[in-house]
């Protein structure tokens, strides 16, 4: 039958009734003339629909071509090679295919290298199999490579490209992975028990990470998962993985479906065609474990036919590895020195935790990927385990489950012989039921409990994250993120001993503190409130990497953690606690880039973070040479990764910032500014290519903006007035652009304000008072609204003192004014005492308390010296002037 077929009929149903309609094709499909006419019958006279969908599925099934049945098998052999051959030296854009390396059910893999001689790299490319251009098998197809590009992660093969053959068939560019199946690794390298948990636990970090972002993978199994010649454990195919949505039934025919699983690593619930969980990952992990420690499948089967395999998967118990070991004569090839210190090592925690993976029911088994790690790290560690053996009480009712017949005889004959125990055996059914209903109720409170948690990850992960650079989203964001904390607080209890919900809740109030006041993102002016969700967060990824320094997700996640804490206390004032945590960013990085100098995760995170900690060190600690030294060695790695990955925007888009931060930094040297300018240039050049692949992202067309705003700040210091007010007017409208798309955004109301700030005082010098006076009222206007406005110490505080000094300014120019009379001059300089008397403190403040970089005193000379101007004039007027 046409697998295309079976997905629209099941996507018209059900998937109860799709069940019903399976079993009753199956078993018709097995019957032939007479019987299978009579079989039909009989459905028609219970269900007429059911016999009228049966008649069109085993008509579409006669039809289906078996044609190449009567071909021999070596010229299918040669059509099948001749198809490869057809593809080997053939360009797929840059890249030119060398040989197959791969082939499964729906896809067929080549090594190939890029041949456009921009730069050499060997990769991995995935087409659809010959043959295999279905509907189904292309959105599955389309599936995987959707899913790949939202997984960034060390052990998960990482996806680099993709696109569309001539022939509209879709194909997509992996990193080449030259390794082992991870069986066969170990068992070449005659691993030990605990080299090989500890490549297991790799695993589970790379499975835990989809799963954080509600991927199920579903065919996890030894041949897809390689271990590369440095001994990294890599993840491959997800070509029947499943995202998870509460709100969507999965479109996969279960017949098809089937037929690309692995029965003997697929959990019961896949077999019997069941709702797939996270749970059916933590089964299949299972086995794989098993399969490491014992060599042998957890099941005793002599024949390779599937049904027998899912009989096998879903009816039998497996047995204990340790007692595989002892029965079986090849035991895994091990380094430990004695052949009888294997079971030995497996009895006890191994063989329970094992088990408790394997175990039927899934909610019976690990509730995460994270609670299974946890478990193997704390056998390690030599702590006790939450794995436990099946209870005498447990093995009990499932014996009688598989033995109900023979149980109830046994009953019997009991009671005639024994009428007198009946009472005693009708309290134990009262006291079983009652268990049941209390275990009911104890597994309805963990569905609610898991869709909780499920819903509180996908308002963070998913939908947030989708909206975040959209104009106009700051209040959609905060109500966002607001919720999602709400509801993972109403776990707090369950949070102290699930890692996995700890890193969640961390997760929560670091997005809770961007929407509230990170300075380099839409925000809603709240810094204080920022700072404490940023707290919040350290304070618990801080605490899981006490606990397990090896845990390298947790120490990626402290990184930009601490920077943004860094970047909100220097915009609040606080140059001291900005440089603590941009250091403990910049010092996290470094750790974990001498780890693995080679992987791409590690690596952007150290250019990223030497770049910001040598940019901090130049403008916020005054070090210029050490800071500019570090911030050029970042923006060089940066340089490098983003041609490595030409498509990676938020590497080119760190590599912009870095020479916007070069820039700023030589622009304090008059000797150097022409070549600031010149990067200021280079700058804008990146982020218009930004932009121009995201035309909606706001955060892309404020960077742009920011950057006009800084060369007009830098012509200014030049002389260049005309040409900086050009800049600053194209900043300005910019800027209003997007605070009409986002009003509640203040860093966009912020922006408005400062650069009108930096037009006003250019037209001053210019001689156009009365202009430049209104752009900085206005400028007032604008930050006098902010929530930060009364910190004389942030940007937002400074600037309003600047605005009040120059409008002080303005008034004793026009105080000077031959033409003013006695009265207006008096006027003017009366006008000019209130601005100057408004600023006078907080430049004061500043000169006693902040550091001398904000230049406190040399804002608080000059009042003194333009008041002290202010009253000669008026008593030049009054001795020269009329009234």
């Amino acid at each position: 039958m046409n697998p295309d077929q079976a997905d629209d009929r099941r996507a018209t149903m059900l998937p109860e009734r799709w069940n019903v309609v399976k079993d009753k094709l199956f078993a018709a499909l097995e019957l032939e003339g007479a019987e299978r006419t009579a079989y039909l019958e009989e459905i028609a006279g219970q269900d007429p629909e059911l016999r009228l969908e049966l008649d069109s599925l085993i008509a579409s099934h006669e039809q289906a071509s078996t044609a190449f049945l009567n071909q021999p098998a070596a010229h299918i052999a040669t059509l099948i090679t001749a198809s490869q051959q057809d593809l080997i030296g053939r360009r797929l854009g840059p890249y030119q295919l060398v040989r197959q390396i791969g082939i499964g059910g729906m896809g067929e893999v080549y090594r190939a290298f890029r041949a456009d001689d921009q730069y050499r790299k060997e990769v991995a490319i995935k087409l659809v199999r010959a043959g295999q251009g279905s509907g189904f098998i292309l959105d599955r197809f389309k599936n995987e490579r959707q899913i790949l590009a939202s997984l960034e992660h060390p052990n998960i093969c990482r996806l680099l490209d993709g696109g569309t053959t001539p022939e509209g068939l879709p194909y997509f560019v992996m990193e080449l992975i030259e390794g082992e199946p991870i069986d066969k690794y170990c068992a070449e390298h005659k691993s030990s028990v605990e080299h090989r948990l500890e490549l297991f636990l790799q695993v589970c970090s790379a499975v835990q990470f989809a799963h954080q972002r509600l991927i199920v993978h579903r065919d996890i199994k030894p041949a897809n998962i390689l271990v590369t010649k440095e001994g990294q454990p890599k993840l491959l195919d997800f070509g029947i993985a499943k995202i998870l949505d509460p709100s969507a039934i999965d479109s996969a025919a279960p017949v098809t479906l089937f037929q690309v699983l692995t029965p003997g690593y697929a959990s019961p619930e896949q077999i019997k065609g069941e709702p797939i969980t996270t749970a059916s990952d933590v089964y299949s992990l299972g086995v794989v474990l098993y399969e490491l420690l014992t060599g042998q499948s957890p099941y005793q089967i002599t024949t390779s036919v599937s049904h027998e395999i899912s009989r096998a998967v879903c009816e039998d118990e497996p047995r204990k590895p340790s007692t595989t070991v002892c029965e079986n004569q090849d035991r895994p090839t091990s380094s430990e020195s004695s052949g009888e210190k294997v079971p030995k090592r497996l009895q006890g925690d191994l063989d329970n935790i094992v088990l408790m993976a394997l175990r039927k029911e899934p909610g019976r088994r690990y509730s995460s990927v994270e609670q299974f790690a946890e478990d193997i790290r704390r056998h390690l560690q030599n702590l006790p385990v939450l794995a436990r053996q099946d209870s005498f009480r447990y093995r009990t009712s499932k014996f009688v489950l598989r033995h109900k017949a023979g149980v109830l005889a046994a009953a019997a004959a009991i009671i005639a012989l024994l009428a007198g125990v009946g009472v005693i055996l009708h309290e134990a059914r009262i006291a079983r039921q009652q268990a049941q209903l209390a275990q009911e109720q104890r597994m309805r409170a963990e569905r609610r409990f898991n869709d909780v948690r499920k819903l509180a990850n996908s308002l963070m992960f998913e939908v947030h994250d989708s909206i975040k650079d959209l104009p106009g989203s700051t209040p959609a964001r905060k109500l966002l993120v607001s919720r999602a904390l709400e509801y993972l607080n109403s776990l707090n209890t369950e949070a102290k001993n699930d890692a996995s919900l700890r890193q969640e809740m961390a997760a929560a109030y670091e997005k809770i503190g961007d929407v509230q006041g990170q300075p380099r993102q839409a925000n809603l002016g709240d810094p204080g409130g920022a700072a404490d969700s940023y707290r919040k967060a350290l304070a618990i990824r801080e605490s899981l990497a006490a606990a397990d320094p090896k845990d390298l997700e947790v120490r990626r996640q402290l990184v930009p953690n601490y920077a943004k804490l860094s970047d909100l206390l220097w915009a609040m004032g606080d140059q001291a606690g900005a440089m603590e945590y941009s250091g403990k960013a910049f010092k996290e990085a470094e750790a974990l880039y001498h780890g693995d100098p080679k992987g791409q995760v590690d690596r952007f995170l150290y250019a990223k973070y030497r770049m910001d900690y040598g940019y901090k060190q130049a403008v916020v600690a005054g070090n210029r040479d050490p800071g500019l030294e570090n911030l050029r060695e970042g923006s060089s790695m940066l340089e490098q990764l983003a041609s490595e990955q030409p498509g990676d925007l938020q590497a080119r888009r760190i590599l912009g910032l870095s020479y916007s931060r070069a820039a700023e930094i030589l622009r304090e040297d008059p000797k150097e500014r022409s070549q600031a300018l010149a990067l200021y240039k280079k700058a804008i050049t990146t982020k218009q290519g930004l932009v121009a692949a995201e035309p909606n992202n706001a955060e892309f067309q404020r960077l742009v903006a920011y950057d006009h705003f800084s060369i007009g700040e830098l012509l200014a210091t030049m002389d260049q007035n005309d040409a900086a007010l050009a800049q600053d007017r194209e900043a300005l409208s910019s800027f209003q652009k997007l605070a009409a798309g986002d009003p509640a955004n203040m860093q966009f109301q912020q922006d408005i304000g400062r650069v009108r700030a930096q037009i006003g005082q250019v037209l001053i010098d210019l001689g156009q008072l009365s202009t430049g006076m209104d752009q900085l009222r206005s400028s007032l206007s604008t930050l006098e609204s902010i929530p930060d406005a009364s910190n004389q110490r942030s940007l937002v505080g400074f600037t309003i003192l600047t605005d009040q000094l120059w409008l002080g300014k303005a008034q004793v120019m026009l105080a000077s004014s031959k033409s003013a009379s006695r009265q207006q001059a008096a006027e003017h300089c009366r006008e000019a005492d209130s601005w100057f008397s408004k600023c006078l403190p907080g430049f004061e403040a500043i000169r006693d308390h902040a550091s001398p970089q904000y230049g406190g005193a040399a804002r608080v000379n000059e009042v003194t010296q333009e008041t002290a101007r202010c009253k000669r004039i008026l008593s030049n007027v009054n001795r020269s002037r009329p009234q």
